[in-house]
Formats: C-alpha cells, sequence, structure tokens
C-alpha cells in the first residue's frame, strides 16, 4: 500500500475511542470513519506589534484602540484598522457588544474542506502579531518546542497580496530547513477559496468606527509540509518574511498538524516517590514505535533528565530514577506507524509523586501541620471526602485513631504521622499531641 494510502486507511474515530477503557479487550469494532488530522495550537512569542484592541481600564473607562494597539494594520494614511477582541468597546461604542471579534480565550478555530484547524493568539496585552512591511523578517519562538508532519500558519495580507516566505529551526540544528516555497496571501478584504477564519472584523485605531462583514475581512492558512527527516524533530522557531512589495503581511499564530489520531493514556499507578507505571491505548493501526515524556510542568518546558523524547514499543512502560521530583510529574506520548508518520502527543497526565501538606482547622484557625508538627490538645478537622486515612506513630505502627463530627481523635500523646486522600489528592502531616 502506497504512503499517501495509508495515510486515509480507516482508524478508529472518537466516539468508539470513549466507549472503550482498558480493562476491554476490543474484539470487533465495525465503524466507518475518515482519516483524521490532529491539530496542535503553539505557543508562540517573539511578535513585534500588539494589533488587537482590547479591554476597558481598570476604572472602567472605555479604552480607545490606539491605547491598546502600537501600530495600524493597513496603510494608516487610508483606513488604520487593527484586530479587536469580542471585549473591546471603544470610544464610540461603550455599552454593546461589537459585531464581530476574536475569542477573548484566544483559541480560534478554522473550519473549511473537511478540517478543523485549532490556533492560539498570543495574549492580546502585548505583542501578538508578525507585521511584516518591506524585506524584513520575524523569527517565532515555540514554546513548548513540537514535533509535526506539517505547520499551519494564520495569516493575512493588506494594501494587497503579499509573498511570504517561512524557514523552521529545530532542536539540535541538524534538520534546519531552508526557505519553503514562496506562498501568496491574498488581500483581507478580497474573497479567496483560501481563507480559513472569517467574521473577525476590524475597527479604526484612530477613530474606534469597527467594520467590515462576515466574509471580510478573512485569515488565510499557509502551510509548510515538513520532509520525513524533519517529522521527528522538534520545531523551536519558526522564521517568517516577506518579499519586497508595498503591501503589508501579518502573522498572527501557528499550528502543528499529524495525520494520526493521538494515544489515548490510561490513569497512572505510582509505585514510589521517584517511580510510576503508566500505560495507552493507541488510537492508530499497525504503530511501531511510541516517543514519550516526563517534565515537571504542564507545559513540558521542564524535563526529567533523560525523559524527553524517549522511544519505546510498548504501549506499558515504568517510569523510575525522577531525582528532585516534587510533588507532581506530567507524562504524555505520541505514535510513530510504519510510515514515519507521527501522531500529536496525547493530553497530558499528572502523575501526583510526593503527598501534600496536610492542613486542617482547630477552633476556627488554620493549622498547618507539615513540615513541623503541630501541638494540637483536641481533634484535628478531616475532609468529609477523606479516603484512605492513616495514622502511625513515630515507630512506624499504626495507632487506634477515629474520627468525630469531622475531626481526627488519637487518645495517647504522642507525635505522629497522618496521612489521607482528598478529592484525588494525597495529604500527609506531622501532629504532635500533648497531654
Amino acid at each position: 500500500m502506497t504512503r499517501a494510502l495509508q495515510a486515509i486507511a480507516p482508524k478508529l474515530g472518537r466516539l468508539t475511542k470513549t466507549l472503550l477503557s482498558f480493562g476491554l479487550t476490543l474484539t470487533l469494532v465495525q465503524t466507518m470513519v475518515m482519516a483524521q488530522t490532529a491539530y496542535t495550537p503553539l505557543r508562540l512569542s517573539g511578535f513585534n506589534h500588539d494589533g488587537i484592541a482590547n479591554g476597558v481600564t481598570p476604572g472602567g473607562t472605555v479604552r480607545q484602540a490606539a491605547l491598546s494597539t502600537t501600530r495600524t494594520l493597513d496603510n494608516p494614511s487610508f483606513s488604520s484598522s487593527v484586530l479587536y477582541g469580542k471585549d473591546f468597546r471603544g470610544a464610540v461604542n461603550g455599552s454593546t457588544a461589537p459585531p464581530y471579534g476574536l475569542p477573548t480565550d484566544g483559541f480560534l478555530i478554522a473550519n473549511q474542506n473537511n478540517f478543523t484547524d485549532v490556533y492560539r493568539t498570543a495574549p492580546f496585552e502585548g505583542p501578538n502579531v508578525a507585521v511584516l512591511t518591506g524585506s524584513d523578517s520575524v523569527d517565532l519562538i515555540v514554546t513548548p518546542s513540537q514535533p509535526a508532519n506539517k505547520v499551519n500558519l494564520l495569516v493575512f495580507s493588506s494594501e494587497g497580496a503579499s509573498v511570504l516566505r517561512a524557514r523552521l529551526f529545530f532542536d539540535g540544528g541538524t534538520t534546519d530547513s531552508s526557505y519553503f516555497a514562496p506562498i501568496t496571501i491574498a488581500d483581507w478584504f478580497l474573497t479567496a477559496n483560501t481563507n480559513v477564519l472569517n467574521r473577525i472584523g476590524r475597527v479604526s485605531r484612530t477613530t474606534d468606527q469597527f467594520s467590515g462583514t462576515a466574509t471580510n475581512p478573512h485569515f488565510d492558512r499557509a502551510v509548510l509540509n515538513l520532509t520525513p527527516s524533519q517529522q521527528g524533530a522538534y520545531i523551536n522557531r519558526i522564521r517568517v518574511a516577506k518579499n519586497a512589495g508595498t503591501s503589508y503581511l501579518m502573522v498572527l499564530a501557528a499550528s502543528v498538524a499529524n495525520v494520526l489520531d493521538a494515544p489515548t493514556v490510561g490513569n497512572p499507578n505510582v509505585i514510589s516517590f521517584s517511580a510510576f507505571n503508566i500505560n495507552w491505548l493507541p488510537n492508530v493501526p499497525n504503530p511501531t514505535n511510541f516517543y514519550y515524556e516526563v517534565a515537571r510542568d504542564s507545559l513540558f518546558t521542564d524535563y526529567f533528565p533523560g525523559q524527553k523524547n524517549v522511544r519505546t514499543t510498548s504501549a506499558n512502560v515504568n517510569i523510575s530514577n525522577l531525582t528532585n521530583s516534587g510533588i507532581f510529574a506530567y507524562f504524555r506520548v505520541r505514535t510513530e506507524d510504519a510510515n514515519g508518520d507521527f501522531s500529536a502527543f496525547s493530553d497530558a497526565k499528572v502523575v501526583q509523586l510526593r503527598p501534600t501538606s496536610l492542613a486542617g482547622t482547630m477552633g476556627g484557625s488554620a493549622l498547618q501541620l507539615f513540615p513541623n508538627p503541630a501541638k494540637v490538645h483536641d481533634g484535628i478537622c478531616i475532609p468529609t471526602d477523606a479516603t484512605d486515612l492513616s495514622v502511625v506513630n513515630n515507630l512506624g505502627q499504626t495507632v487506634p485513631s477515629a474520627v468525630l463530627d469531622g475531626h481526627l481523635v488519637i487518645n495517647t500523646p504522642g507525635l505522629y504521622l497522618v496521612r489521607l486522600r482528598s478529592r484525588g489528592v494525597w495529604h500527609q502531616g506531622r501532629l504532635l499531641i500533648e497531654q
């Protein structure tokens, strides 16, 4: 089967995924699904201008577009337009919602030709648009770096069409691309078959007057297809450039795309303060390799030593030797098939390796039990949803205890370690009870 045919081979649909669990054996699934492409919005920085008007002042006074942006996105002698968020009101529209606008959470969903692409803008307060007006370039930083089969740029042009050039840079630098073939971006007020997102509107930076229709202005999508040798590498920087001309070229956001569905990860089994076991359900036919990562943060910018892009052929692994692990670890995994195609990363699973400190109350006052023992003469309050409660003395022996009216009662004075689980999180603390 050719690479193209295998790329559109039937795969397990999203509805089917939700009906499966790790405790069930799949004997027969008959479903007709189309090949899916998994899109992941990138977190970008390095923009050179704030082109999105937003918000009001802390005192509630309306704020003009000129006060929350740094420059226009078209010829200032013509219309002086910028984008705006849905929370923007402006000096001439102080009380009603604007006709269109960008979602305040920054997430943009583009739908066209049977695909759904997801982007995320930079925060509205601060640089959020790469503005190219001549033969210049801007480097957009990808944090955290991401692997992909292709990169989609959310772009638009004003004052006529622009020619976009783009180049990718990767961790390690061994597979950095040359410039991709130039891509022509139509003017944002000329309806084109390439537009992927509209109903965005625009507002004058000088007068706060809204303009635009349901179709124009619009954003386009520029696609950068990676070579097979680049598809396993981590993109850390995107250089966007413009050919000479009088038009303005803007880059607003980017996403990475993979032709395989991401694995579905099960719940971790914590083995110790530095180890856990975890498994996952491959959602693609004939997976050959998996690549997992374990980090100290949910953005995967701070990896545990040796835990980035680790290859395995098993869908069940033991993670160990997580030195200086702290309380939490974050796990994610992606798939590679026989064609060398990769999936997107799975949703991250958080693993609690160490219990957090146990806090309680006594007599209406907050009581912190850990790390210093708390001296109490009465029971300590226990959460109503607490489970797995255990109390041991300084010899490690389990001691009798009771919970009466939400209070932990221990009859014998001494130093104790109290451990419990509340809302799925482990807590522990030392408790000193005196005569």
